[in-house]
Formats: structure tokens, sequence, C-alpha cells
């Protein structure tokens, strides 16, 4: 299989290039600076891909149209975003926000109505979804209401619905992702800051509060979704993606303090008790047959890990 993957020297977007290699796909890629982090320079696979230098808040110039025209993608993995919902705004987007996140997607979007036959798999966010209610169960499947309240989620829904008035035009998915994290993410989230802290020597570390219950993945896991839904989820539907169970950030913590051997001051900068949504993935795995496979313990080790290396 041939992809196409917008805002491919990201995060996730590194990741899903190593995966796709792994299974023989050939990649190419786009990226706003078009280079690749230095970190993965010394993987020749990595190296060897091409980064086209689109900025989707801008148009895809008439040269790239035909360079990817050329290599002909069987897929588009729309990744390209800006991701970190605090730089977004807050209740309502900011210019940029809505420049990458919703325009980006349009742009995506008629590049796909101009390849003709290709999938689209749009990476979207939990984030869309409406907040639970003190009542509510926390496992919430895609039917669940989406009117989302943060200037990020609108943002990603509004993407969305992008898709839905592009059907039956374009074959596209999407992915609404809960949150995910690994080696090589940044140090605004969660398991990357304390990370980042740790190997920095500051005590005690800041943590917002230890009683956050979420939906975390591995980003290795999450990544291999989005290959079995270009490849087999059913057109014009949305999936969870997400590991189905609640984790509390404490114990994310007693985790990272189990694998460095020792106790870790710590001092709660926010502190409250938060629920969030649960991802229910049965939809995922009844079309596709993916289940998450990486230990969290294993996710907190090689974060750790990327961190203590990098610095």
């Amino acid at each position: 299989m041939k992809a196409l993957i917008t805002g491919a020297s990201g995060f996730v977007g590194s990741h899903l290039t190593e995966h796709l290699l792994d299974e023989g796909d050939e990649v190419l890629g786009c990226s706003r600076h078009a280079a690749w982090p230095s970190s993965l320079l010394d993987d020749q696979r990595i190296a060897r891909v091409k980064l086209l230098p689109w900025d989707v808040a801008q148009p895809l110039s008439p040269e790239l149209r035909t360079e990817i025209q050329t290599f002909q993608p069987d897929c588009i993995y729309h990744l390209a975003a800006i991701s970190i919902p605090q730089e977004c705004g807050t209740v309502e987007p900011t210019q940029q926000a809505v420049e990458v996140n919703r325009e980006g997607t349009r742009r995506v979007l008629g590049l796909a109505q101009f390849l003709g036959d290709v999938r689209l798999v749009l990476v979207s966010s939990s984030y869309v979804y409406s907040p639970l209610a003190e009542t509510a169960d926390c496992l919430i499947d895609e039917t669940a209401e989406a009117i989302p309240v943060s200037a990020y989620g609108k943002t990603k829904r509004e993407a969305e619905c992008l898709l839905n008035d592009a059907q039956p035009q374009v074959d596209w998915v999407v992915a609404r992702a809960f949150a995910h994290t690994g080696p090589r993410q940044g140090d605004r989230m969660m398991l990357p800051e304390w990370c980042s802290q740790l190997v920095r020597g500051e005590s005690p570390l800041q943590i917002q509060t230890m009683d956050s219950h979420f939906d975390l993945s591995d980003v290795r896991d999450v990544v291999r979704s989005y290959r079995l839904l270009a490849l087999s989820g059913v057109a014009g539907e949305i999936y969870n993606v997400g590991s189905g169970r609640s984790i509390r950030s404490g114990d994310v913590f007693e985790l990272l303090q189990r694998i460095v051997g020792k106790s870790l001051d710590s001092i709660e900068t926010a502190h409250s008790k938060r629920q969030h949504p649960i991802a229910d993935i049965r939809k995922l795995t009844r079309d596709t047959g993916w289940l998450p496979k990486t230990p969290l313990e294993e996710t907190v080790r090689d974060t750790f890990q990327y961190w203590a290396t990098k610095h």
C-alpha cells in the first residue's frame, strides 16, 4: 500500500511512518518544515522517506500536488493539526486553529477529491464529545453526543463535518483518538512533562492532579489501528481509538516511581477529581480486529528512557 501522511514528522506521524514501513508500505510524508527530528535520522529507512514542505494552513502548490499525484497514494492519513488543546484557544478557536484543523482538513479533502481512488483516514479526537454528566456512564461509543465545548474539540468536530458533506465522492473513515502517549511526545503532555522534570533534576515534580481518570493508550498501538482502519474500516464510519479502560493519573505516577526505583517528591498544582470519557472500542475491534497490546508499564518505561537519553 502507498501512503501519504500529513504531519508525518510529528509525534504520532513519525510512529505511523515507522509502522507502515514495518508492514512493507511505501510512504510519502508532508510536514510544515519538511524535516525529520534529529533523533530519527540514524534510522536509514526513515531518512529515505521523502518529506514534502506542505503546511496545511496554506493551499497545496501545483508542483506538490503533481508530485503527490505521481506517487499515487492508496491512502491519505491526515494527522497534521494543532493537537495541543491549550494552543487552540479556550472556548472559541484561534484563527490559526481554524486554519490548520478545519481549513487544513478542507484542503486535504480537496486533494483526495483530486486524486480520486484514495481512502482518507482523518485523525480526530475524543474532545469532540460532549462533557460527561456527573451521573453518566463514562464508557461512550460513537453514537454519544458530539457537541464539544473546547476550542480544540470544536475545530476537530468541524473537520469531521466537512467529510460528511463530501460523501460519497470521497472514501473516508474517522479515527476519534483518545489520549495516547509514548516516546517522542513533547513535554506539554502529562507523562513526558513528568519525565522531563525528573531528568532535569527538578524536585518536587509539578503534577496538576493525581486524581484525573482517563483513557490512555500507547502511541504504537494507536498507529496500528490507523492502518487497520485504512484497510478494513467501513467507509463513512467513525471509530473510537483508545484502551477501553480508565486509568488514574496517580497510578501512572506510581508506575513511573517504580520504574526509576525511588520515591519522587511531588506537588499538585491544580488538585481536583476529573472523570474523562472512556472509549468503547467494540466497533473498532469488530471491523478491524484491533486490540491494544502494549502494557502501560512498558509505555511509561519507554517514555522515561526516551527523555533520559534526550537529556
